[in-house]
């Protein structure tokens, strides 16, 4: 019996895809920024879609929201930063460690 050998070996451990947590941090960081600024906006435009009406009810309404859209912020802000702090530090490591 032959072995039929399909495609590159591959070293045992090694993985087909390198893991870059950093891009990933950035990436949902950024939506996360586009899912704040849509909670924010949202009730603006039910506001108008529904044709106005009482706007001491609509702030008491949107103040919710409000403070929805900031958690969201803030949250989306910190891992956008994790992202971007990951994605620094591997790339001064890698290049580190290119040198020597």
């Amino acid at each position: 019996m032959t072995a039929w050998n399909v495609g590159p070996r591959q070293q045992p451990g090694a993985s087909g895809a390198r893991r870059r947590p950093g891009v990933a941090g950035v990436v949902a960081g950024i939506i996360l920024l586009g899912v704040a600024l849509v909670v924010l906006i949202l009730p603006f435009g039910l506001f108008l879609l529904g044709g106005g009406g009482d706007s001491e009810a609509f702030s008491a309404m949107l103040r919710g929201f409000v403070i929805a859209a900031a958690v969201i912020g803030v949250l989306a802000l910190a891992v956008l930063t994790f992202g971007i702090v990951t994605l620094v530090s591997s790339r001064r490591g890698s290049a580190s460690g290119q040198m020597m």
